[in-house]
């Protein structure tokens, strides 16, 4: 079991650690900012007591030391009362207006101070008791009042800031504006509820004791709940600054794969009016490659492609139009797939109408299906559907073939509904 203890101990105080140079990094632009001073003390002081509480490192300080059981005082100061003080300090300035939090704050730290006192006290009036160098501090010696009282307390104090800490949690996350903030505040409540399994265990165990009975209160359980409750508090606490992170480079990584899915329709565009590009093609591999100022790019191929699409609006047919209502319907498709793949169609005619010189329209250029979105994103995801969404049957060319007689037209641009029901290249398909 001290095994098992040594290596979770040993890495929620790395946790810690970690956490705690994290957050040292923001002393350099806001070294006044209360709330990150007594989080960085809550990861410090969290960071000592777990290290001495593994049992390899504990026997090593106390015989350097010659003084026994003081890693377990050290433990009980620092992992429960100082850092539980701390963070609800620092809880305290994340919920309230500064006055109440600094009241609140000499709060904390008056009870704190009267509970590490009487801990200490307690603590060195046992030292006649226990035996020198238990195996565990607590569970080898809790028949005795002294540290029975010193259990208690020191339960009643850990429990006490572990449950303030899950309230306040739980009440600022439904305030808290901050997508990241309120999932970080909502980790640290589940952490906090983990690890009041632990002093739940620790009572059992006394209760025990105190009933002569034998409960099963599994040690395991220890670092069990230890384990789970400090990395989650960690992972919460330290969420809402480097989760914006994971905001930007999703971010980032959305705009790349939609640059990428846009690729093959402003080439193709391209190709029908290279006078739309503001830099000339690059092969696809380096486009791939392109991943600095994807925003930008992205801003860029979304006008390049309209503009792209407005050069072809003289070429656009509403027969090839009536023809892809059909063909997409034919394919399953329906809503705005359908009407993305109509759109794609009707520029893959366009485009090759005005690569065969076929004369513009002489009724003028008819209307576009999409008019366009003042909002990029989802200006963006119109025409990643146009991109991926092409009809993928061969329509023929403008031109070729014997003419159609009027009705045969009127049949055609009705796709083979009753009047009524036409669609014209460029208007929204009947859904």
């Amino acid at each position: 079991m001290d095994q098992v203890k040594d290596w979770v101990f040993l890495f929620s105080a790395l946790t810690c650690t970690v956490a705690l140079a994290y957050k040292l990094r923001d002393l350099r632009t806001n070294r006044h900012d209360q709330a990150l001073l007594a989080l960085i003390a809550a990861f410090g002081c969290k960071t000592v007591s777990l290290t001495l509480s593994s049992p390899a490192t504990s026997a090593v300080i106390e015989r350097w030391i010659g003084v026994p059981n003081l890693c377990a005082l050290v433990v009980h100061l620092f992992g429960g009362v100082a850092s539980s003080t701390a963070l609800l300090i620092a809880l305290g300035y994340w919920s309230y207006p500064p006055e109440r939090a600094r009241s609140q704050a000499k709060i904390w730290l008056v009870v704190s101070s009267v509970m590490a006192g009487t801990l200490t006290t307690l603590w060195v009036v046992a030292g006649s008791v226990v035996s020198t160098r238990p195996g565990n501090y607590l569970l080898d010696n809790m028949q005795h009042p002294i540290v029975a009282v010193y259990l208690l307390l020191y339960i009643i104090a850990f429990a006490a800031g572990l449950l303030e800490t899950l309230r306040l949690c739980v009440r600022y996350a439904e305030m808290a504006a901050n997508t990241w903030l309120r999932r970080g505040l909502r980790i640290t409540a589940i952490g906090s509820a983990v690890y009041l399994a632990y002093c739940l265990h620790r009572l059992a165990a006394l209760t025990a004791v105190w009933l002569h009975a034998e409960l099963p209160t599994p040690e395991l359980l220890t670092p069990l709940c230890v384990g789970v409750g400090v990395n989650l508090v960690a992972f919460g606490l330290t969420l809402p600054s480097w989760g914006t992170h994971l905001s930007t480079a999703s971010s980032r990584l959305a705009a790349y794969r939609q640059h990428q899915a846009l690729y093959p329709l402003w080439l193709k565009l391209y190709r029908a009016t290279p006078s739309i590009a503001l830099e000339p093609p690059r092969s696809r591999l380096r486009d791939r490659l392109r991943v600095r100022d994807v925003r930008f790019h992205l801003y860029r191929r979304v006008i390049e492609i309209n503009d792209g699409r407005l050069a072809l609006r003289p070429f656009m047919d509403d027969a090839v139009a009536a023809q892809a209502v059909t063909a997409a319907r034919a394919a399953g498709l329906g809503g705005e797939r359908l009407t993305a793949a109509v759109e794609a169609t009707c520029l893959d005619a366009a485009a090759r109408a005005k690569a065969d010189d076929i004369p513009v329209r002489p009724d003028g250029p008819v209307e576009m299906v999409h008019e366009g979105s003042d909002d990029l994103a989802d200006e963006v995801r119109w025409l990643v559907q146009v991109a991926r969404n092409r009809v993928r049957r061969r329509l023929p060319r403008r031109g070729t073939g014997s003419p159609a007689s009027p009705a045969q037209r009127t049949e055609q641009a009705a796709g083979g509904h009753p009047p009524g029901e036409t669609f014209r290249a460029g208007q929204a398909a009947p859904r």
